[in-house]
């Protein structure tokens, strides 16, 4: 057993599993598409980088950036997206969509390869054409990340 020399008491060794993640977004700045199939379009590219801080890996791992939600006046995935930093254990979700006119799957990481073990990050990078829905304005993206650790079969994780 250790004690804390200083004290004489002994450390709560009860809580041994220490789950949790972190997630940034970052985007550049929007410029003018250049493709004249998209006259009125802008382009953005965007990274989304997700960490376990924890010590145990995170099971059941989801990524969702609903961008119809970002984009109501439609848009399209031009490069990507793309795990431009990988790791064992997470793959991208092939099903997502690649247009505000295809589909509604939002999920960017596959549901059947989704455990980030302890101190892993992966960083997702995609590049976004989309048409401004109105006045000129900000867009704010946001990324909904979830996962599971090993004392709950629950996505306790957010």
């Amino acid at each position: 057993m250790l004690y804390f020399a200083e004290t004489g008491m002994r450390p709560d060794t009860s809580a041994k599993f220490f789950p949790a993640a972190a997630a940034t977004t970052a985007s550049g700045a929007a410029v003018v598409d250049t493709d004249p199939s998209r006259p009125n379009n802008f382009v953005i590219d965007y990274a989304i980088s997700v960490s376990n801080t924890g010590n145990v890996a995170l099971s059941d791992l989801s990524v969702v950036d609903n961008l119809n939600a970002t984009f109501p006046g439609g848009w399209e995935i031009l490069n990507g997206p793309s795990l431009t930093v990988p790791v064992t254990g997470v793959q991208l979700n092939g099903a997502f969509s690649t247009s505000s006119t295809a589909g509604g799957v939002t999920q960017l990481i596959d549901p059947l390869v989704d455990t980030l073990d302890a101190g892993d990050t992966i960083e997702i990078s995609f590049q976004v054409s989309f048409t401004p829905n109105g006045n000129n304005q900000d867009y704010t993206n946001s990324v909904d990340v979830t996962a599971s650790s090993p004392s709950s079969n629950t996505s306790d994780i957010t």
